[in-house]
C-alpha cells in the first residue's frame, strides 16, 4: 500500500516535471520570437538595407577582435608587471 503510494507520488512529480520543461521549452522559443522582432524593428527603424547589415555585422565582428587582441595583450603587460614587482 504504502509502495503504492509512493509510486503514485513518483509518477505526478515527473508528469509536472515534463510540464514545466514543456513550459520552459515553450518560454524560451517564446523569447526568441520577440528578440528577432526587436531586432526586425531597429533594422527597419535605421532603414538599413540587408547588405549593409551584413557589413556593418561583419566590422563589428572584426572590431571585437581587434579589441580582444588588444584587452589580451594588456592584461598580460599587467601580468608581467604584477610578476616583475613581486619578484623585487
Amino acid at each position: 500500500m504504502k509502495l503504492d503510494r509512493i509510486n503514485l507520488a513518483i509518477e505526478k512529480m515527473e508528469e509536472r516535471i515534463r510540464n514545466f520543461q514543456q513550459e520552459l521549452k515553450d518560454l524560451r522559443e517564446k523569447k526568441i520570437v520577440v528578440e528577432n522582432s526587436n531586432f526586425v524593428k531597429i533594422v527597419r527603424k535605421y532603414e538599413v538595407t540587408e547588405q549593409e547589415l551584413l557589413q556593418a555585422l561583419e566590422l563589428l565582428k572584426n572590431k571585437r577582435k581587434d579589441m580582444r587582441k588588444v584587452i589580451e595583450t594588456e592584461e598580460k603587460k599587467k601580468e608581467m608587471e604584477r610578476d616583475v614587482n613581486h619578484e623585487v
